[in-house]
């Protein structure tokens, strides 16, 4: 069948416009009966008052008393813009850091691209997702009568994180995980989540990790001194650490790379403030031969190590000391 006859020749309408408005004179609604005209009227109802919440909510006085909350908090915290989002409110351009003296920000910040706060139902709280480094993170916080935080990340760029501003250390790298605490609140109703009472899990993975340079203070001869950090290629990282009543006991902890192979087990302990948790790590370390012909001073340290009895490749360490303040020292 020829077709060609049934299509409009070029630069000809497909339908005469008065005929179109024919058409939508003619157009009825079928009219709303029952229920139909009851949940209508309701969503009409929602949508009114969403939209004239989002018109109206005091975005610039919502972001002025996040900022005077993190002041009293020690915290300098500060947004380029607020706005509506989807049963909630998304902040860009947040930027956090620990509050200096005098009016002058701090020097170093970390700054989040976007977040969206929204309520959430499991567990009963906030809900928060977010936009950093590259990638994406997002959980909730419980707020019930013991804290719960459910958080998960994905692909975050260390490249992008600003550690060499906030460390010393210029790494590279992604890495991704998940965080569940449930922490219960220290002394009376009201009181301060206690992480030395904590449970729940830890998982990490890292790809591609690297150090490409910078300067450290560690912890040598019972002084602490800076430390120049050569490249160093750790490959790949995978830890799971399960947490009980604020001891977390080492399932798996592994740093493998062409230069380094790195094995931990032990316990962390978790204080009310995390720069007090207590690590008691035993460590088992290969380094390559070319890793140690380039470490200088650090390869002499590692000679000193104590052989693993298991496998002569592998040297042992111990890590104790607090999380703020590590001590490093030969194993058994």
């Amino acid at each position: 069948m020829d077709h060609r006859d049934l299509v409009p020749a070029e630069g000809e309408p497909l339908i005469d416009l008065a005929e179109l408005r024919e058409r939508v004179r003619a157009f009825k609604v079928p009219p709303l009966v029952g229920w139909q005209r009851t949940a209508a009227w309701v969503g009409l109802g929602v949508f009114l008052f969403a939209l004239f919440l989002a018109l109206t909510f005091p975005y610039d006085a919502v972001r002025a008393r996040i900022a005077y909350e993190a002041d009293a908090a020690g915290l300098w915290v500060r947004i380029d813009s607020m706005g509506p989002a989807f049963l909630g409110v998304s902040a860009r351009g947040v930027r956090v850091g620990e509050r200096s003296d005098g009016p002058r920000p701090p020097a170093q910040t970390v700054r989040v691209d976007r977040l969206t706060l929204r309520p959430s139902l499991i567990p009963w709280g906030v809900g928060f997702s977010a936009s950093l480094f590259g990638g994406d993170a997002g959980g909730a916080i419980g707020t019930g009568s013991a804290s719960k935080l459910r958080l998960h990340f994905d692909h975050l760029d260390l490249a992008r994180a600003g550690l060499a501003t906030l460390t010393g250390v210029d790494a590279v790298g992604t890495v991704e995980g998940e965080l569940s605490l449930d922490v219960p609140a220290s002394g009376t109703q009201g009181g301060q989540p206690d992480l030395s009472q904590a449970s729940g899990r830890l998982r990490l993975r890292g790809s591609g990790l690297e150090v490409k340079g910078g300067t450290i203070t560690v912890p040598l001869m019972g002084q602490m001194t800076p430390l120049d950090l050569p490249p160093v290629n750790f490959g790949k990282l995978e830890a799971e650490l399960p947490i009980e009543r604020g001891t977390g006991t080492v399932k798996a902890l592994r740093i493998e790379g062409p230069e380094l192979d790195i094995q931990a087990t032990g316990t962390v302990r978790l204080a009310r403030a995390l720069p007090y948790s207590e690590p008691d790590l035993s460590l088992r370390i290969r380094p390559s031969a070319e890793f140690l012909r380039r470490m200088g001073m650090i390869a002499a340290g590692f000679t000193q190590l104590p052989v693993d009895p298991q496998d002569s490749a592998y040297r042992n360490a111990k890590l104790t000391g607090y999380l703020g303040k590590p001590s490093f020292r030969p194993g058994r």
